[in-house]
């Protein structure tokens, strides 16, 4: 087995031996990733796109999601052949907060945020706004 493991700590990439582990199945790749991940409660991976190649390599793509919201870049792949995963990569984010709900609204984060910026006219959608 080779791991290679980012900055923080997290593996970003391994390559696993043929029948190294019986607990690495193609049909529970969620659930080892989560494993091997060492992925929280409410950490979720959720299938983005699956191709099997002509050698018979299957690649499956999964996003990352925390307590149902997607984590923008943050993807991890499941490479396997014969029913077994061989090799896994990708970027996993380690999400340590209390909660998901809005602390304010979506009213109140507009206009933070066009005071931040501070431009005399803004454009945005179909709403063109001078201050």
């Amino acid at each position: 087995m080779f791991i290679q493991r980012n900055e923080r700590g997290i593996i970003e990439f391994a390559r696993f031996k043929a029948n190294e582990s019986p607990d690495r199945k193609m049909k529970n790749d969620v659930v080892f990733l989560k494993s091997v991940l060492k992925a929280k409660e409410g950490d979720e991976f959720l299938l983005k796109s699956e191709i099997t190649n002509d050698l018979g390599v299957t690649y499956r793509k999964y996003q990352q999601y925390f307590r149902g919201i997607r984590v923008d870049n943050r993807e991890y792949l499941a490479h396997g052949r014969n029913g077994n995963i061989e090799i896994i990569n990708g970027d996993f984010q380690v999400i340590n907060i209390e909660s998901v709900n809005p602390a304010i609204t979506e009213r109140q984060a507009l206009a933070k945020a066009l005071e931040y910026v501070g431009a005399k006219k803004y454009k945005y959608g179909n709403i063109c706004k001078t201050t």
